[in-house]
């Protein structure tokens, strides 16, 4: 059998977002970590709910094709959940001008670039923000 066995891998990448007083919004790489592991709930492509603000974070080999695509919640909202007067649960939306985020991902073999895009109002753009280079 001349078949390569790749150990699956798991990449956790560190970002911070910021809103600008213009609104627009950028994002600066902290930092990343590469471990052997398989996630236990991973669906490839998975069809979620959009909204605006929302983030598509794109895996990408050496020449910019598409491996795996998922969708970010805006980390710039914050959805809490606390007690009323009535002891009942409310949720309330924050909106930050500033976040720490995470991107957890089964990492794909031929991944060479992770590219984050930001979803405007019609859902059908998206204006990119970010692009990740991994070794």
């Amino acid at each position: 059998m001349n078949e390569i066995e790749t150990t699956p891998k798991i990449v956790f990448i560190n970002y911070v977002i910021e809103k600008k007083l213009d609104g627009t919004k950028s994002i600066e790489y902290l930092d990343k970590i590469v471990t052997k592991g398989k996630l236990k709930s991973f669906y490839k492509n998975t069809t979620e709910v959009v909204h605006s603000g929302d983030l598509r974070c794109l895996q990408l080999d050496k020449n910019t094709n598409i491996l795996f695509h998922t969708i970010i919640k805006n980390p710039l909202v914050k959805t809490i959940e606390y007690p009323n007067d009535s002891l009942s649960f409310q949720t309330k939306s924050i909106d930050l001008n500033r976040a720490n985020f995470t991107i957890r991902m089964q990492l794909e073999t031929n991944t060479k670039y992770i590219r984050i895009f930001e979803i405007d109002e019609k859902k059908s753009n998206l204006r990119p923000l970010i692009t990740t280079k991994l070794n």
